[in-house]
């Protein structure tokens, strides 16, 4: 801590108190003398100097310093005054009264932890009881609503309770002072063996006893007249109004729950074993400081018993659940959903849902002011009846007021008040003609979202009340076994249905409806009617209308009904005969009935009659009003007294509007499926509304009618006795004993606590007293007391504290008065200490459910004393003296040894806790002002004391402390780091653990470089959920944090998108809640309704925030968020996560091998695009954050996953051996996809599902490319070519670079040096041959104006990319000189470079583009006029980027382009020249395009091939091109090569030699070198060398069809090209650092030889059958590493066992040698099987490409050339010698079979693979 921080805080009253102290000092010195003077300052000194170590936490989040209350000015923590009143108000409200848990958030690990203490309660106290009585689950739910409604109210209350000021001046008197007086009492009547618990309880409060200590009968009355007062305020009002209902609740929780519970809780066992648990863990905390574990991360916030009382499955046997739409399909049952509604006060959600169904219907037709204005009025209803908080009837809870990122209301607000009110304001004062100026787009999109977010709370509602209530039930099951309905209905008629004596017409006409009502309802067991209307409505789900529905048609649609009431008639009540009564008599009629439903009874007819009484008609309307509102033009006359119904000539008279009156309700749409009004119009009987009660008393009242089949004649007589004694009209004699009576008494006989006082005496029940404060009122006075009396402090102490109380004792109660509300807080809001006293809590109660039961025997008094002992710091023994102590210690605790003076205790603090909690229950008793004693609290005030002395003798420590060097992850990351700057970010900074001898990272010569000296604090500052809500598309979390981190414009408020996009991809979008952020321009599919399953599972860790993604599979880890804070600011977004393992795969454009094994290596990866030839540990020309890691679980079970990081910035990836990787990005956003795979190659397919498939080449370039910079003239470069075809070699493409151009200037050749080029392209075509010419991106810009078009015409089209805002176009320095830079973001550009192009191939008719430089390279710094100073040059982090800065060797980042910054863009400018190259070549040529680039991004691959760039001739780079290749085949780059024989350097004849055999196996195959170096095309060489690469090249043609096809394969169904060892083998632990290997496709296994001189190399041959190349030899062993012989002619190359490659005649090019025969090599399997695919078409075609998969046969499309033809079929591991061959079912000579190698060669065939599709080889064997 720094104290002159705190001393310079307030110095003006720090100096004024100095003043003051100084007089009280001198005072002192002359009213006490020298001596005291000296002492007290001393102990002053002393007080100060503990500041240094001794630190308090003011609860202050604004100022929040540190300091010990010494004298010290305090400040009180302020309130938000506007949050309390909503808060208030929002819990006033009639809604949160019926629903209290609404927003009650808390964490899922509390309430994991209570969900299971009730259902422990449910288990002993409830089921047992209740399996007698019923199966029916829906009477455990609304157990479990009952639980939850009490915990909600009790949780809101007590948020309303101030619990600083209720523990300071409620219970801290209590304890001390009732601590003082049982002190007191022990010395002077000691409390010996021979003196009786009673006696001594008695004595030690006499007449001050709790009544519930009298005796176990008054403590069993107590509890229920407790129970019985709470019930209105702790459970929901149709509970408590129900008789039954509460005798039962008050039975069951004070006999059952609370009698067990307090009893368990005050035992001296437990008691002894919860101190010697608290001691214990303090200790071992104060121990273990040093090492404190890392808490585990906190689970998110639920709402409470969210689990706890959601329905596992159905409420009843065979599924009888109706889903929420069923209900309004049935639309009979919408009125009685809204009754349940309306008892949990959200009838007002239904009313809001089918009044935005209508206005989202009228939104098309808002441009009519009529209709806004209708709009306008029903959403300010919507808003003034439901929306507002001072509306505490109606209000209901939407969304949380409380939340500042929850703004839904607030925008429909804005909407009604703003945007509505103003148009129709302003149609109002204009013309019919003006313009209106409301957003209809944005109204209709803002309602959307308001009505979907009411759907998600009906759907809440419906099923947490509508599933468990009577109306569902009496649905499903019928009516009660006492109900009219329960008998068959026509039973029924004669005996009063209707109750009228002149009503047999009505009767008779009403029939068939009541056939129709009854057959709702079922009377079976098996269910039988119920599962034909199931399968009704599967088979005909378009006769089932929604809500929303026009159908004219529909059964209850009451549109299509007429009303007319034609008669008053006069009816005779039976009960009352002498009494007449009139009722009107309605005709209804039903038009266009739809004949087809097959719901409708047979006989139904459409019209009929019912009889309704005046009063009727009133309840009808009373009931829609409170529904859905006023309807203005649909009302009543006003109501009159009973005597007018009674008055036919009034009725006569009103008669009409009543007609009228319900005529208008048919034409409203939210009527016309209402379940009132068609009961009105429909039942036969008296009008009457649905009863029913979702209460326990339902098991007493309703019971599902299988009971009866289940129990039998048992049943009946338990229902009997239960329900006489839960609602006994009187007593009776004969009445059966009730239900609980056994267990009442047994309750009543304890062992342990006998009778407890055992006082019969009448007494006056007065459960709970006031407390009133006693004599002391300081803690210092107490502190005094409990060190005289109890330790028997010596004199001299108490002398000292008698003599320091003046200047000392506002100082110390200041300090305890803060000490206890810190502490408070801290238990308040301590997740794991409100767990621990749950399963505290549950130990006791449920002590066979304990989770370690051994401690509860094992502890006595003895260890308590220890452990109490042991815990007290040396110092206070020291003061005190150990006997002291001991015995003090042992006086406290022997209290707890009496259970009764615990159960005494208990209801003392309940009493006090209860009146805090529920004021209300003051009011049921009598208020007494005498002074009462306080109980015996001395225990809780050793705990607070013992706390007091822990904090402190706790000296402060850091939360710096790592388990090891591997979990520290760099909190400094520039270079430059240092202890204060580390200590400025708030961070840790020590040295590591261990040594390395890398080079020094960080200055004064440090030499563990790699593992950082700065790291970040287990307590770092970081982001917590603030919301959470549920999407389509998966969750959005709004995150806040409080402090700010480290690098400028930090971002405060972020969003979280957790994307399900499929079942194995996951997506993760942070980006800024408010200000709209970059995002990469990349076309990617947009999911918006999540993947139903997923292979992963995810869960987020609310404070601080975090994400974790495990498979669900294995339970391993694919995402971790936690193990680093997350950082976003503007221009620094850092976040890091776990990896599945330490092997890397990936991560480029870098030169590495291709595994990163970070188990004993950090490792830094730059990202950020770079023209520099390929070094190691150097940011590259291309950028694919994508990386490929494996996953090896317990079970040895092999998985994948990848991540791929969708950003474009500037950004390092670090990789550290926990193993973990870390994302620092300097921009955009994180934008994080995460593909389960599980295999390699399902990852890779999930990945290009992303970025997009490679293209699909055009056939020629499959073949040979020759190249080279510095041909320097057309001689030189015919004399290549001759050279090439006089010496027999194949080839296809020839290229020309830059020494070609005229002046390095684009689209120009050098007319002196290189004319006739035109000429030279063209015979190259006509000889089957391919020209590619060299494409910079930089324009030269200083050529004469009109000379040079490709600049003139991209200025007018303004496609150049400009400063720093300005439209003056940048220049930089290339090969031309001076030059612009295209911006391919503008999409004008393609149409530019289109024409440019074509302009350049009308001259020369080149067939590809090699577009290079396009990083972009820059030959100066950012531009020829330097770079602006501002954050986008120049940001306030740069990653590790070559040169230092961000425009080394390229263009300023500030520079300006058409979709952003080119800081944002830089990554991906070749990415986009690539996209408009494509199309230029597919304009110009009409063909497939062939393009080139350098520089990619991902995605890149759809457009372009690549090579891997400015190599060297070493073997070196050699080796480095395979993992190149097969990194960018994983990145969806698929036509890749590197330079052969290397670009730099003088290459050398072996190393040419081997480099031509390794590049034949490249998918791209280029020979290119540097100008100035000598020739190395395959020509310039030795004979000897010609004839080795030659064979290269003719197996590399004779392969094409192979390679042809699984370019297709890699196009159409995502299959990489190349791919390595461990892809096809991953259960091979010796595959994953193999990168000298490699495999084409799945079946050729290449074994290059990468070292010079060497003529062996040392392999991996995998664990399979594996042939020779092209030998067709069988390698006899297999999974082992061997060396094969490699002398320079040969390349190892292997056929795998069970594919087929076919293969092809080279000739002198591709397109020469298209029409030669084909041969299909068949390597067979160990099981004697191959498979293979051929693709073949004209290679050269733009459309789309179809795959058939076949096994022999080729798939041919767009083939019109030469004939295909088959030759030769040459089978590997032909096992037995063979006797004859037969072709197409004809015996044929032509083959040959070689016994030593096992090989079948059938030759000389001449099969047309087109003309038959079938060809059948067939062979036999010699016996």
């Amino acid at each position: 801590m720094n104290k002159d921080n705190i001393l310079s805080t307030d110095m003006g009253q720090r100096t004024l108190l100095g003043i003051c102290l100084s007089i009280f000092l001198l005072i002192i010195l002359f009213i006490f003398g020298k001596i005291q003077f000296i002492v007290f300052i001393l102990l002053i000194i002393i007080s100060y100097k503990l500041t240094d170590y001794y630190v308090l936490s003011l609860n202050n989040p604004n100022k929040c310093p540190k300091y010990w209350p010494n004298l010290l000015i305090l400040y009180e923590p302020s309130k938000d005054l506007d949050k309390e009143l909503i808060r208030t108000q929002i819990a006033n409200s009639h809604y949160t009264h019926k629903n209290p848990w609404i927003h009650l958030m808390l964490s899922k690990r509390i309430d994991i932890a209570i969900d299971e203490f009730c259902c422990l309660c449910l288990r002993d106290h409830v089921y047992p009881w209740l399996s007698l009585i019923t199966h029916d689950d829906s009477l455990v739910y609304e157990a479990k609503h009952v639980f939850r409604y009490f915990l909600a109210t009790v949780i809101r209350r007590v948020q309303n309770v101030d619990i600083h000021g209720f523990v300071l001046e409620r219970l801290l008197p209590l304890i001390f002072q009732t601590f003082d007086r049982y002190i007191q009492l022990v010395k002077l009547q000691p409390h010996d063996e021979s003196q009786s618990s009673t006696d001594f309880l008695k004595n030690l409060y006499k007449n001050d006893l709790h009544i519930a200590m009298y005796n176990r009968q008054s403590e069993i009355k107590y509890l229920k007249r407790l129970i019985l007062d709470l019930m209105p305020i702790i459970t929901p009002k149709f509970v408590y109004e129900c008789k039954g209902s509460r005798h039962f609740l008050s039975e069951l929780i004070s006999c059952q729950i609370l009698i067990d519970g307090i009893d368990a809780i005050c035992e001296p066992d437990t008691l002894n074993r919860l101190f010697h648990l608290y001691f214990i863990t303090i200790i071992q905390r104060r121990n273990s400081l040093s090492n404190t574990p890392v808490n585990p991360p906190e689970e998110p916030s639920v709402e409470l018993l969210t689990r706890f009382c959601s329905m596992n499955g159905p409420l009843h046997k065979n599924k009888l659940v109706l889903e929420l739409t069923d209900v309004m399909y049935e639309k009979e049952l919408l009125s009685q959903f809204s009754r349940v509604l309306d008892r949990y006060g959200s009838v007002g959600l239904l009313s809001t849902y089918l009044t935005l169904s209508d206005i989202l219907n009228d939104i098309p037709s808002a441009s009519n002011v009529l209709v806004r204005k209708k709009i306008y009025r029903r959403l300010r209803n919507i808003d003034e009846r439901y929306l507002s908080t001072k509306n505490a009837d109606a209000y209901v809870s939407i969304s949380n007021p409380c939340d500042p990122n929850d703004t839904l209301i607030d925008e429909i607000k804005d909407l009604i008040y703003n945007h509505l009110e103003e148009s129709i304001n302003e149609d109002d004062e204009k013309s019919d003609n003006s313009t209106n100026r409301l957003d209809v787009q944005h109204t209709f999109t803002l309602l959307s979202r308001f009505h979907c977010k009411i759907y998600e709370l009906v759907e809440e509602r419906y099923q947490q009340c509508f599933l468990s209530s009577d109306e569902h039930f009496l649905y499903m099951c019928g009516r009660r076994m006492d109900s009219p309905d329960y008998k068959i209905i026509e039973q029924n008629l004669d005996e009063g249905a209707l109750n009228f004596t002149h009503a047999e017409e009505i009767r008779n006409a009403n029939g068939n409806t009541q056939k129709r009502n009854s057959s709702r309802h079922y009377t079976t067991t098996s269910y039988k009617e119920l599962e034909e209307k199931d399968e009704a409505y599967k088979k005909y789900p378009e006769d089932t209308t929604s809500i929303g529905s026009n159908s004219s048609h529909d059964e209850k649609d009451m549109n299509s009904w007429r009303i007319h009431v034609f008669d008053i008639d006069e009816l005779r009540d039976n009960t009352y005969a002498n009494i007449k009564s009139f009722v009107f008599i309605i005709e209804i009629q039903r038009l266009d009935p739809n004949s087809n439903n097959p719901l409708l009874v047979d006989d139904e007819k459409t019209n009929w009659i019912v009889a309704r009484r005046y009063q009727d008609f009133y309840l009808l309307e009373q009931k829609l009003i409170r529904f859905h509102g006023v309807f203005s033009d649909a009302r009543l006359p006003p109501k009159k007294s009973s005597a007018y119904a009674r008055n036919r000539e009034f009725l006569e008279s009103i008669k009409k509007d009543f007609e009228y009156f319900l005529r208008h309700l048919l034409t409203k749409p939210t009527l016309r499926n209402s379940e009132l009004l068609y009961n009105f119009l429909t039942q036969s009987d008296d009008f009457t509304l649905p009863t029913g009660e979702v209460v326990l008393s339902k098991m007493f009242k309703v019971v599902p009618r299988r009971l009866r089949a289940e129990k039998g004649q048992y049943l009946d007589p338990f229902l009997v006795s239960l329900i006489n004694y839960a609602e006994p009209p009187k007593p009776k004699a004969t009445q059966s004993n009730p239900v609980f009576n056994d267990i009442v008494e047994a309750k009543l006989q304890n062992s342990i606590y006998e009778n407890n006082a055992n006082i019969t005496e009448s007494l006056e029940e007065s459960p709970i007293k006031n407390i009133t404060s006693g004599e002391l009122d300081s803690a210092y006075d107490h502190m005094i007391v409990v060190a005289k009396q109890v330790f028997s402090a010596s004199p001299l102490l108490i002398y000292l504290l008698d003599l320091l109380r003046v200047p000392l004792k506002n100082s110390f109660d200041t300090f305890f008065s803060y000490f206890i509300d810190d502490n408070v807080d801290d238990i308040i809001n301590d997740e794991e200490n409100i767990i621990d006293v749950i399963h505290a809590l549950r130990d006791v109660v449920f002590p066979n459910d304990a989770e370690d039961k051994e401690p509860t025997d094992l502890v006595n008094m003895d260890d308590v004393v220890a452990a109490a002992e042991e815990f007290l710091p040396n110092l206070i023994k020291l003061a005190l003296g150990k006997a002291n102590v001991e015995n003090g210690l042992q006086m406290i605790l022997r209290y707890f040894q009496d259970p009764l003076l615990n159960k005494q205790l208990f209801y003392m603090i309940l009493d006090e806790v209860l009146l805090q909690i529920f004021p209300e229950l003051q009011a049921h008793f009598e208020k007494q002002n005498t002074s009462v004693i306080f109980n015996s609290m001395a225990h809780l005030s050793i705990v607070l004391i013992f706390s007091i002395i822990f904090l402190t003798s706790y000296s402060y420590c850091q939360q710096c402390e790592q388990s090891s060097d591997v979990a520290r992850f760099d909190c400094y990351p520039e270079s430059g780091a240092s202890q204060d700057k580390c200590l400025a970010r708030h961070c840790c900074w020590r040295a590591p653990l261990t040594k390395t001898n890398s080079t020094t990272k960080h200055p004064n010569n440090f030499t563990d470089v790699n593992i950082p000296y700065c790291y970040y604090p287990k307590d770092f500052g970081t982001y917590f959920v603030q919301k959470t809500e549920q999407t389509d598309f998966g969750q959005r979390i709004q995150l806040n944090k409080s402090d700010t981190a480290y690098m400028p414009h930090d971002i405060a408020g972020l969003t979280v998108d957790l994307i399900y996009e499929t079942e194995q991809r996951f997506r993760i979008r942070i980006y800024d809640s408010i200000y709209r952020r970059y995002e990469v321009p990349l076309k990617v599919p947009v999911i918006e309704k999540k993947a139903n399953m997923t292979d992963y599972e995810v869960k987020i860790t609310e404070k601080p925030f975090s994400i974790l993604v495990t498979r669900k599979s294995t339970g391993v880890i694919l995402f971790d968020s936690s193990v680093s804070p997350l950082i976003f600011a503007d221009q620094f977004i850092k976040f890091s996560t776990r990896l599945s393992s330490p092997l890397v795969y990936g991560l480029g454009e870098h030169r590495q091998s291709l595994v990163m094994n970070v188990t004993e290596q950090w490792k830094k990866l730059t990202f950020w695009s770079r023209d520099f030839p390929p070094v190691q540990n150097t940011n590259l020309y291309g950028v694919h954050p994508f990386h490929l890691n494996p996953e090896f679980d317990k079970n040895e079970e092999v998985n994948f996953h990848g991540q791929f990081l969708l950003n474009s910035n500037g950004m390092d990836i670090d990789l550290q051996p926990l193993p973990a990787i870390t994302y620092t990005t300097i921009g955009g956003i994180i934008d994080l996809y995460i593909f389960t795979g599980p295999t390699a190659q399902d990852v890779i397919e999930q990945y290009w599902d992303i970025i997009g498939n490679p293209i699909m080449p055009p056939f020629w370039s499959l073949g040979f490319h020759l190249c080279r910079y510095g041909y320097n003239t057309i001689e030189n470069l015919l004399e290549t070519i001759q050279r090439m075809h006089d010496a027999d070699f194949p080839f296809d493409v020839q290229w020309t670079d830059i020494d070609t151009m005229s002046s390095y200037l684009d689209f120009t050749y050098d007319q002196k040096n290189f004319h006739g080029l035109a000429d030279l392209v063209r015979a190259l075509q006509s000889d089957g041959k391919h020209y590619v010419n060299i494409i910079d991106p930089g324009i030269s810009s200083v050529q004469p104006s009109g000379s040079y078009s490709p600049y003139d015409d991209g200025v007018k089209k303004g496609i150049f990319i400009t400063k720093f805002n300005s439209t003056e176009i940048i220049t930089g320095k290339v090969w031309p000189g001076v030059t612009a830079f295209p911006d391919f973001t503008n999409p004008n550009s393609i149409e530019w470079w289109t024409n440019v192009a074509s302009a350049y191939h009308d001259i020369v008719p080149f067939d590809g583009m090699w577009i290079d430089m396009n990083e972009p390279s820059n030959f100066v710094d950012g531009s020829m006029d330097g770079c602006t100073s501002n954050n986008l040059d120049n940001p306030p982090f740069v990653p590790n980027v070559l040169g230092g800065t961000l425009y080394s060797k390229t263009l300023c980042p500030s520079a300006q382009q058409y979709l952003s910054s080119h800081y944002n863009l830089h990554n991906m400018f070749g990415y986009f020249e690539s996209m408009a190259s494509n199309a230029a070549l597919k304009t110009i040529r009409k063909k497939r395009p062939f393009v080139l680039t350098r520089s990619s991004y991902a995605g890149s691959g759809q457009y372009t091939a690549h090579w891997t760039g400015d190599n060297r001739a070493t073997f070196d780079d050699m080796y480095f091109s395979i993992p190149a290749i097969l990194s960018f085949n994983m990145f969806g780059i698929t036509h890749v090569g590197a330079d052969i024989c290397g670009f730099g350097l003088d290459t050398t004849e072996e190393l040419c030699t081997r480099w031509m055999q390794l590049g034949a196996f490249y998918p791209f195959m280029r020979n290119h070198n540097d100008l100035g170096q000598k020739d190395q095309d395959p020509a310039s060489f030795s004979w000897e060398a010609q004839q080795i690469m030659k064979q290269a090249l003719l197996m590399r043609y004779a392969l094409v069809p192979f390679w042809y096809t699984l370019h297709h394969e890699a196009a159409m169904i995502s299959r990489t090209i190349v791919q390595p060892v461990f892809f096809e083998f991953p259960d091979e632990a010796n595959t994953y650092n193999i990168d000298q290997q490699f495999l084409i496709g799945r079946a050729i296994l290449v074994s290059p030889n990468l070292k010079a001189g060497a003529t062996s190399v040392h392999v991996y041959i995998p664990s399979d059958v594996w042939y020779e190349f092209p030998s067709g030899v069988k390698v006899p062993n297999v999974g082992v590493y061997m060396d094969l012989d490699a002398p320079l002619s040969k390349i190892n190359a292997h056929v795998r066992g069970g594919f087929i490659i076919p293969m092809q005649t080279p000739g002198a090019n591709l397109m020469i040698g298209r029409g030669n025969p084909f041969t299909l090599l068949i390597a067979q399997s160990q099981w004697g099987n191959a498979s293979g695919n051929l693709f073949w078409d004209d290679g050269d075609s733009i459309g789309l490409l179809i795959l058939n998969t076949v096994t022999i046969n080729a798939f041919v499309t767009n083939y019109k050339d030469s004939p295909m033809r088959l030759d030769i079929v040459k089978v590997l591991g032909v096992n037995k010698p063979v006797n004859s061959v037969n072709v197409n079912g004809k015996t044929y000579k032509s083959f040959l079979y070689n016994i030593p190698d096992q090989i079948l060669l059938v030759y000389g065939l001449d099969l047309d693979m087109i003309a038959q599709a079938n060809q059948v080889i067939e062979w036999t064997f010699t016996n």
